[in-house]
């Protein structure tokens, strides 16, 4: 029960940080073509970096312990936790992706790393 309560809380945050990646790197977002509050500009550009960094941080802690678990610990708790934790890390890989894809654009392109 626990680790279902892990994984849908993971899921859940890997949803938004989809959303803050998409918004992140919508070039109309940055612009006041969009029509997207300025409020919501600057927490993205404030704080999407460390939220990253906290979820990708308390994601690995949590596969740890469930690595931990499969092997040494109790097998069916640790192989049930990683596979909860999985779509979490599925929804990470492809706001990953997006966000690469984009920088590596800009940077055949020859614009700044970061740029829109």
């Amino acid at each position: 029960m626990q680790a279902i309560f892990l994984g849908l809380s993971c899921f859940i945050v890997a949803i938004a940080i989809c959303a803050l990646t998409a918004l992140k790197e919508t070039p109309a977002f940055w612009l006041n073509s969009g029509g997207y509050p300025v409020g919501l500009r600057h927490f993205v550009l404030d704080f999407y970096y460390p939220l990253l960094g906290v979820y990708l941080l308390g994601l690995a802690v949590l596969t740890a312990r469930g690595l931990i678990l499969l092997f040494k610990v109790d097998p069916l708790r640790g192989a049930f936790l990683i596979l909860a934790l999985s779509p979490a890390w599925l929804l990470t890989a492809i706001s990953m992706g997006l966000l690469v894809a984009n920088n590596v654009k800009n940077l055949i392109k020859g614009l700044p790393l970061h740029a829109h």
